[in-house]
């Protein structure tokens, strides 16, 4: 008897413990659905109080989820096949910060996590074509301008580019008139901004938009023209080189025997920053004739003839240090001597320290742009004679 007793007891204190449960889930549920329509209340109130202009952006953030993805180790890198590290530590990351990215988006796959990452607290410009097709398509973030030039107002004067490898210098000049055009329309102006690779393995990744260094110093930070960054009096001036690049490839400007080259920008900046050890000098002043003297080398040379440089008047009778590429586009010996006839000096930067990522196409492309160069300036000499 007492058996039973003890079994229905037993029973008893488990049903009602099964119903002091189900209270609780059902408050549990009563809570959470509470909490969600507190949410949205709180969503509607901030939408009918906001800019239409605004809205767009308040539903992406709302839908928009940030996802994770795992850190490559020491032996991708070694293979020459690594993915950037995206940014995980915002914190000190200000969206006074502008991210170029003109040109082609190739290694988009192992650099997509960083360019996102960056997205979540900064403004991403993509200027590129078609070939980006797809990608661009798939890019769906509220805080990235993703620009088909091809579908775009700048598509008719992009065809009529004389060689396809200044095409990323008219990008570049595309997509700083895509900032002003934002900038005008939310009444915002962007502090710095910084140019980047897509196929290009940053080492420091972490620290690309930590605009430490631009802030407090007076200089564009540069790895020639592969990526640069500076506030806006240092950078923007960019916007016009893609003229000057068109000038001097139409003109063969860097087959001449000499062109001015402004020592004072050179001793003021750091040598590797520009390719600036590939223009012409005297070579009374450099002391060498070699056409690919390194960096380091020119920039003593230039220190201790400073005075002579400064005064140096063209001789014909004068032998001078000839170009460091005479049979390929001199995209990069533009760059730098677009800063030195500007006169704004140079420094590198830790941030851009890596190497370019396997890109077969590249090369071949690199090939294609040689040939036709080489052919363009055989006519050119042709008729001159």
């Amino acid at each position: 008897m007492k058996k039973v007793e003890n079994l229905q007891y037993l029973l008893f204190v488990k049903i009602l413990k099964i119903k002091m449960i189900k209270k609780n889930i059902i408050k549990i549920k009563f809570l959470k659905r509470l909490f969600i329509k507190f949410k949205l209340f709180i969503f509607l109130l901030r939408l009918l109080f906001t800019k239409q202009k605004k809205i767009r952006f308040l539903l992406f953030d709302t839908l928009h989820l940030k996802q994770f993805f795992d850190q490559d180790n020491w032996q991708d890198i070694l293979v020459n096949h690594p993915k950037n590290k995206p940014i995980s530590n915002l914190k000190n990351i200000s969206n006074e910060t502008a991210l170029l990215i003109p040109g082609r988006l190739r290694c988009w796959e192992k650099s997509k996590e960083l360019i996102y990452s960056i997205a979540e607290k900064n403004k991403v410009f993509i200027m590129t074509d078609n070939s980006d097709k797809k990608i661009i398509n798939d890019i769906n973030h509220k805080n990235i301008v993703a620009i088909n030039i091809d579908n775009s107002i700048y598509k008719e004067s992009h065809n009529k580019i004389p060689n396809l490898v200044l095409s990323q210098f008219f990008k570049l000049k595309c997509v700083i008139n895509e900032i002003y055009k934002f900038e005008k329309l939310n009444s915002f102006f962007f502090k710095n901004f910084i140019k980047i690779r897509t196929d290009f393995y940053y080492y420091n990744s972490e620290n690309l938009m930590n605009m430490t260094r631009e802030n407090n110093e007076n200089y564009l930070f540069s790895q020639s023209d592969l990526h640069f960054s500076g506030r806006r009096e240092f950078f923007l001036p960019l916007k016009n080189f893609y003229e000057f690049a068109e000038w001097s490839y139409l003109n063969d400007f860097h087959n001449l025997k000499y062109m001015p080259v402004n020592p004072t920008q050179i001793i003021n900046s750091d040598p590797g920053s520009t390719r600036f050890a590939w223009l012409k000098f005297p070579k009374k002043i450099v002391e060498t004739l070699d056409t690919r003297p390194s960096s380091e080398y020119l920039h003593q040379k230039i220190n201790k003839n400073y005075e002579d440089a400064l005064k140096y008047k063209y001789d014909e009778k004068d032998e001078f240090k000839l170009t460091g590429a005479a049979d390929y586009p001199p995209t990069e010996q533009s760059f730098a001597s677009y800063l030195n006839l500007l006169g704004v000096p140079c420094k590198t930067h830790l941030k851009f320290l890596g190497f370019i990522m396997n890109n077969p196409d590249k090369q071949k492309m690199k090939i294609e742009w040689g040939n036709q160069y080489r052919s363009e300036m055989e006519n050119l000499r042709k008729k001159d004679n």
